[in-house]
């Protein structure tokens, strides 16, 4: 998707995430052939607090990732000032979120430390969902 994609990532078959895709067969010479239709993508917005609860007014940078499979899932967001936002390229799937700022460790939702332990988050298509993140302690 573009910077102002509206419509969600989407594999082969419809699904969700590359281990639920359709395999789509290929010959050498010759484009393997699938047909696709995009559905709405569902966005992600909140605001980004620090960890005494205020907000944090720096750049902060949020990436989804696959829960089952750990693959990258969607486009990127980015906020300031004690927000963010994720475009709507995210749906059917759940997602695991990584926030990055300068001179902050690298976390995931709830303070988590690792994409093992982070908390899963749900998107629906055509829908914008608030979610409010946490940004850990200069460290």
């Amino acid at each position: 998707p573009t910077f102002q994609a509206t419509s969600a990532w989407v594999w082969s078959g419809g699904a969700a995430d590359r281990r639920a895709a359709d395999l789509v067969p290929a010959r050498p010479g010759q484009p393997g052939v699938a047909d696709i239709a995009l559905e709405q993508g569902g966005r992600l917005v909140g605001q980004v607090q620090d960890a005494t609860g205020g907000l944090f007014g720096e750049s902060v940078h949020v990436h989804p990732f696959n829960t089952r499979t750990g693959d990258y899932a969607g486009q990127a967001g980015s906020g300031f000032g004690g927000s963010y936002e994720l475009p709507s390229t995210l749906s059917r799937q759940s997602v695991k979120l990584e926030i990055n700022a300068l001179d902050r460790p690298t976390s995931w939702h709830r303070l988590r430390t690792s994409f093992e332990t982070a908390t899963m988050v749900k998107v629906q298509a055509g829908k914008t969902r608030t979610l409010h993140l946490t940004i850990p302690a200069a460290g």
